[in-house]
């Protein structure tokens, strides 16, 4: 099955088309619609036989932070917005205002016929100035791997009975240490977490994220059979311990970075590994939607 991933709420907060979320009108997430007929553009892909994925990004929103700053992280020490490094602001994300909206979406996606919603962004700030986190709604005591749990919790209550499938996005070091149960990464993502209420839980194992000497390996970029592999085997190990009912479906990388050029190779070697760990399947990313044909086997 060959599927193809559309973004309909990315780090803008734009929705990439015009729904009927209440909430999203309000705030004005709909100014810079790009999809204008979106039951036909699922039409077209479906008619090929594509089955179609529609990420949502969730806590990382400026739109939804400037329409709703009563539930937006703030800055401690100015008292404004606060920003991570790219400049871009989050949502608080224990406040079920920001919950229901991610729902709401994804309830809407279903109407049009997307074969899946995919939540990324489902975490805590990962950069920035952290210390100067400043939360309207969370306690600062509860733990963050516990709250995000809640929410994934949250989100299979409320999408169990539409036809659409869910997924979520992790980091690839959370993959890797899966089974160190008290490893966070202090944004909250644990892989046991996401397991039981998900369809697809992706790791995204890109090797060029991971730092240089990590784990004995000096340039994990260089390594994309080594690295996949060892951030994937924990999978087997985890389903043992837990209740599950995802199935991992890690994002691969297809884009150079860190000097490293990611060619045929190095693709084909992500590939593989996914497979020598018992998964069996996973996507591609290229920002640029560029990706390498001689990477993927003919059908």
């Amino acid at each position: 099955l060959i599927g193809v991933v559309v973004d309909v709420k990315d780090a803008t907060g734009w929705l990439s088309y015009k729904t009927d979320v209440p909430l999203a009108e309000k705030i004005g997430a709909h100014r810079e619609i790009k999809i204008r007929d979106i039951d036909k553009f699922i039409n077209q892909f479906h008619k090929e036989n594509i089955y179609v994925i529609g990420r949502v990004q969730v806590f990382q929103d400026p739109v939804m932070a400037q329409g709703r700053p009563d539930v937006a992280i703030k800055d401690s020490k100015t008292g404004k917005l606060w920003k991570d490094n790219k400049g871009l602001e989050w949502l608080d994300p224990s406040s079920r205002i920001v919950w229901q909206y991610a729902a709401d979406i994804a309830q809407d996606m279903a109407r049009h016929g997307f074969d899946e919603v995919n939540f990324d962004y489902v975490r805590f700030p990962a950069d920035g100035v952290i210390e100067r986190l400043d939360f309207p709604f969370w306690d600062a005591v509860r733990p963050k791997y516990e709250l995000i749990s809640s929410f994934f919790a949250y989100l299979n209550q409320e999408l169990k009975d539409t036809a659409i499938a869910t997924s979520a996005d992790i980091f690839g070091l959370a993959a890797w240490r899966a089974m160190d149960f008290s490893f966070d990464l202090n944004i909250g993502q644990r892989l046991i977490d996401a397991l039981p209420y998900f369809d697809f839980v992706s790791p995204m194992v890109y090797p060029s994220h991971y730092p240089d000497n990590f784990s004995g390996i000096k340039k994990p970029a260089a390594k994309p059979y080594e690295i996949v592999h060892g951030s994937l085997e924990t999978w087997q190990d985890l389903k043992a311990t837990t209740s599950y009912k995802a199935i991992l479906r890690p994002w691969l990388q297809d884009f150079d970075l860190g000097g490293i050029k990611y060619d045929q190779t190095k693709v084909r070697a992500q590939i593989q590994a996914a497979y020598d760990t018992g998964v069996e399947s996973w996507l591609l990313w290229n920002s640029s939607n560029r990706y390498t044909r001689g990477a993927l086997l003919q059908e």
